[in-house]
């Protein structure tokens, strides 16, 4: 599931959901890492296998990092889409540039195409 999230937050896909399920995680694992350093002490977190090894310690301070970061995430994002390519194909349909400033160009070509288009 971890790594699912993280792939979807590096497409951007789902931006929102994504993040959201990141803090969840991030949030339960910041209390599990607290508990295995303190409570319940354990030599190795065992969160990357045999690649790396982190102490609960190490691990707590690293999601202590990253939750607020995932939170963040989640509250700048207000609403999801599905990928760049469904909002540049909304953009080269002439749909919603202004929301899009960085796409105008496109919308300008493709506005002139329908233009020649109609002589």
């Amino acid at each position: 599931a971890e790594l699912s999230v993280g792939v979807m937050l590096c497409l951007r896909l789902m931006t929102r959901a994504a993040s959201a399920s990141a803090s969840a995680m991030l949030a339960v694992f910041t209390v599990v890492t607290l508990l295995s350093a303190t409570v319940l002490p354990v030599g190795d977190c065992g969160c990357f296998g045999d690649a790396l090894s982190l102490s609960p310690w190490a691990t707590f301070f690293k999601n202590v990092v990253l939750l607020p970061l995932a939170v963040w995430t989640y509250m700048r994002h207000r609403r999801d889409t599905l990928s760049s390519v469904s909002r540049l194909r909304a953009v080269a349909a002439g749909r919603d540039c202004r929301r899009c400033a960085g796409h105008q160009r496109l919308c300008a070509q493709s506005s002139a195409l329908d233009r020649l288009h109609a002589l």
